[in-house]
């Protein structure tokens, strides 16, 4: 089979006939980790972005309403009361979103100790060709593919993804369809 364009990502290994397309559509391959731990993980890293993109608004907005307040002071004013509340609601939601930020980054630590600690060493075979655009990752040694090769394996080495030629799977893998 050939695996043209899209996201995959397995435990161990992807072999296939070819890689990507001569059109040099975005083909990215991932291997070397659990698939499903790794979503979690990327899911994880966006939320925790949402929540800090938040934290930093809130900072803002209080930064903000603390120079308007030094402002009134200093010509012996008080801020309006929906200053001073909008003030105390910025600052409960910042140290709520502290704690929340807090659980999210000891979550990623968590999946990414679970991560790195996998056996999986991960492997990319193509028995036919593979084109510019596929971008391939091995745990987290990243390659990104510009010329056109033929019959390749891929394998990382010390944080680098090395070519080798081609090695046909240990496993014969067969698509069983259900008679149902």
């Amino acid at each position: 089979a050939s695996i043209v364009g899209g996201n995959i990502r397995a435990s161990e290994e992807i072999d296939a006939k070819s890689l990507g397309s001569v059109a040099g559509v975005e083909t990215n391959l991932e291997v070397g980790y659990d698939p499903k731990l790794k979503s979690e993980l990327d899911q994880q890293q966006i939320k925790l972005k949402g929540l800090q993109k938040e934290q930093a608004n809130i900072e803002l907005e209080m930064a903000g309403l603390e120079k308007a307040a030094k402002a009134l002071a200093a010509t012996k004013k008080e801020p309006a009361q929906d200053k001073k509340d909008l003030y105390d609601n910025y600052k409960k939601r910042s140290a709520e979103l502290m704690v929340l930020i807090q659980g999210v980054q000891d979550e990623i630590n968590r999946l990414t100790k679970q991560i790195n600690e996998l056996k999986n060493n991960g492997k990319i075979s193509a028995s036919g060709k593979v084109y510019p655009g596929t971008k391939i990752l091995i745990k987290d040694a990243p390659l990104e593919i510009r010329t056109e090769y033929k019959a390749v394996t891929f394998i990382a080495e010390m944080g680098i993804v090395k070519m080798t030629r081609y090695e046909e799977s240990d496993q014969d893998i067969s698509i069983v369809k259900n008679p149902s």
